[in-house]
């Protein structure tokens, strides 16, 4: 369970998109290895963020 938010600027001629600032909050509940459990979910919400600005 989690939730995000970001704080996103729009260019209003081009409609450029440029993300400033995102924040995460998740429960994982009891970890085993913090470590492994950081990289899976700063990059599923990086591959996530890059999608969307295609």
């Amino acid at each position: 369970m989690g939730a995000s938010v970001s704080e996103v600027l729009i260019d209003r001629f081009t409609g450029q998109l440029n993300l400033e600032r995102s924040d995460l909050l998740i429960d994982i509940g009891e970890s085993i290895n913090p470590g492994i459990d950081r990289g899976q979910i700063i990059g599923g919400f990086y591959s996530r963020s890059r999608m969307g600005n295609q």
